[in-house]
């Protein structure tokens, strides 16, 4: 199942630790200011999920309906 909530249209952005780990340590060196740590390619949910249901051998995972998912607000 994947239950991220949210339309499958909606972009969301994944990073892995360690490339979060290696920003902090960059940020440690660079003048003060806010930084934006992000992958440079965002993908949608529905793009996601393809991805992680080819990962683990399926052609498709079920999903969160809209229904369901609004009743945990915004």
């Amino acid at each position: 199942m994947f239950g991220i909530p949210g339309r499958p249209d909606g972009y969301m952005s994944w990073i892995h630790i360690d490339d979060a780990a290696a920003a902090v340590v960059a940020a440690l060196d660079a003048p003060g200011g806010i930084y934006n740590v992000a992958e440079p390619d965002p993908a949608t949910r529905q793009q996601h999920a393809a991805a992680l249901a080819r990962a683990v051998g399926r052609k498709r995972l079920r999903v969160i309906s809209p229904k369901l998912a609004r009743l945990g607000g915004p």
